[in-house]
């Protein structure tokens, strides 16, 4: 069994991290395992070296070890997320040739002025996919033009919001905390690709089980969805 642990290195280690980090520390060395650290520096602008150095620290003080990380090597490397960027730049290319997902020259501006507009009707804020249908002969003369864009994954277009409850299950099957408003998974319309310019933009979760050979992982509460998973 392969599972992993994946901090931010924008701050100290707060509890709920040292939490995670024990319970998939444990779950690996119960089946005998292996532990992967990775680093999660996908925030060019706060994440430090200072902030990693402290929480390989903060780790170590509570007795975790791991078998692979960016301290220790290993076969699956690099493990930090700004050092493999040229890794998930291909996967990328290799999406927008299969036309899986297609350029958004939406700015942070424009996105937020939308949103607004649509909480002001009372609506769901969701992508509206103007972008979709640019013509890739006009989006490729923006991009080479040097304009902005991200990456968005080309779903239906008219997506399919469902409200559940505490116990209730989520479109994945599982068991939710408490109520929960998002989309289904299959109709994530909204879900980036990649960011605009960011280091590490790239949503790798996939990519990541896979070249890592990663079984199952435990998330903390504040991953954006359940605090498990495979």
């Amino acid at each position: 069994m392969r599972l992993r642990f994946a901090p931010s290195p924008t701050g100290r280690l707060h509890v709920g991290g040292a939490r995670t980090a024990l319970f998939n520390w444990l779950l690996a060395r119960h089946h005998r395992g292996q532990l992967v650290l990775r680093i999660e520096d996908t925030d060019a602008e706060r994440s430090t070296r200072d902030s990693e150095a402290s929480l390989i620290a903060d780790l170590a003080w509570l007795g975790l070890d791991w078998d692979e990380g960016p301290d220790v090597g290993g076969p699956h490397g690099p493990y930090r997320q700004s050092e493999r960027r040229a890794l998930y730049a291909g996967r990328a290319a290799a999406l927008v040739e299969a036309g899986s997902v297609y350029p958004c020259f939406c700015t942070d501006a424009e996105l937020e002025q939308r949103r607004a507009a649509r909480a002001a009707e009372g609506g769901e804020a969701h992508y509206d996919g103007r972008c979709r249908d640019v013509a890739a002969a006009v989006a490729r003369q923006r991009i080479q033009g040097g304009e902005a864009h991200a990456l968005r994954f080309r779903v239906r277009a008219n997506p399919t919001w469902r409200r559940s409850g505490a116990g209730q299950r989520d479109a994945a099957g599982q068991r939710t905390l408490g109520p929960r408003l998002g989309l289904l998974r299959e109709e994530q319309q909204r879900q980036w690709l990649t960011d605009k310019g960011k280091v590490g933009g790239f949503r790798p979760l996939a990519f990541e089980v896979l070249s890592r050979g990663l079984v199952r992982f435990r998330r903390g509460d504040g991953a954006g969805g359940p605090p498990g998973g495979f």
